[in-house]
């Protein structure tokens, strides 16, 4: 696949809505788009990564995270265009790619459109972090562009390899890993049909992954004190879902997804409480949390596939 021949063949104002852009990212996405394709040199970094990090891995979606699979570098990271930006023209050539894959298994365009527009997902949130567009979850973009990753609903779904038992000794298996996209409250009646469509759509489009049993969460919303911080809400009802394994502090879980600020590398957690927004039951939770020494907590958790079955 020819990057620059791609990159001036698509229909952009359709690509934007395809993949979920915002509108007031997409002039920005736009002008790195043109700005790069009269750039040699960046046009043969983004044909390399595209060759190199992402079309190789198209349905090797248990290997996202292995250490010998090649990511995008730190390096890449600033662009005067957009902070992330080849690495993000990478992942604009190949969609359609990720698209075809997601045809031959079966699954409608529709929800393969929903399953890439991860990304429009991710620029708005880097947006939200840094007040302007950009891109910094380029990694975890990999996800969505390796097939196995499916958006239904109010939930995301992808399938990954590791311990449901967190025991030492535990074996790594198969499982239905769950994220929880920023896009609303977390209704629970939302959250059963997302569940249920996985349980039914993930093994049918993926008949090698039939024999799943657990959907599996790493999150700071499956913190067990939600039930005392903020009882009764929907994120205290999320979080009663999950049988709990391993929990373990992260506050700048708290920081980046609850604030949508990221904490400098290094910085001692926590930090700025005064500056910290105080007008939402939430928010006020966690300050007076933070206030009083505690710690928001990432929870490990699993749930019966049956169960939606």
């Amino acid at each position: 696949m020819d990057v620059t021949q791609r990159l001036n063949e698509i229909d952009w104002p359709t690509r934007w809505q395809q993949l979920g852009v915002h509108e007031v990212d997409r002039e920005p996405l736009q002008r790195l788009v043109d700005g790069v394709l009269t750039r040699p040199d960046e046009l043969a970094v983004v044909q390399d990564l595209a060759d190199r990090v992402l079309l190789p891995y198209i349905g090797q979606y248990l290997t996202v995270f292995d250490d010998d699979r090649p990511g995008f570098e730190d390096s890449l990271a600033d662009h005067d265009l957009m902070r992330g930006g080849l690495p993000t023209l990478a992942l604009l050539a190949t969609a359609d790619e990720v698209h075809a894959a997601h045809l031959r298994r079966g699954i409608p365009e529709d929800l393969s459109w929903q399953a890439l527009a991860d990304f429009g997902h991710q620029i708005a949130k880097g947006r939200a972090v840094e007040g302007v567009t950009s891109n910094h979850n380029q990694n975890w973009l990999r996800n969505a562009w390796s097939d196995g990753f499916l958006w239904l609903g109010r939930l995301e779904f992808e399938f990954s390899h590791h311990k449901v038992d967190m025991s030492e000794d535990a074996e790594a298996v198969d499982v239905i890993g769950v994220h929880i996209p920023d896009t609303g409250p977390l209704g629970p009646e939302a959250v059963e049909e997302a569940f249920r469509m996985a349980a039914d759509l993930m093994p049918r489009y993926y008949p090698e992954m039939a024999h799943v049993e657990w959907f599996t969460c790493h999150s700071w919303l499956l913190d067990p004190q939600l039930q005392e911080l903020v009882p009764g809400t929907n994120i205290a009802k999320f979080q009663a879902l999950w049988d709990l394994g391993r929990v373990q502090v992260s506050d700048r879980d708290g920081y980046y997804f609850a604030f949508n600020i990221e904490p400098p590398k290094g910085q001692e957690l926590p930090y700025m409480l005064d500056e910290l927004p105080y007008g939402s039951r939430l928010h006020r939770s966690i300050v007076d949390l933070w206030r009083s020494g505690g710690h928001i907590q990432a929870g490990s958790g699993r749930i019966p596939v049956s169960r939606y079955r």
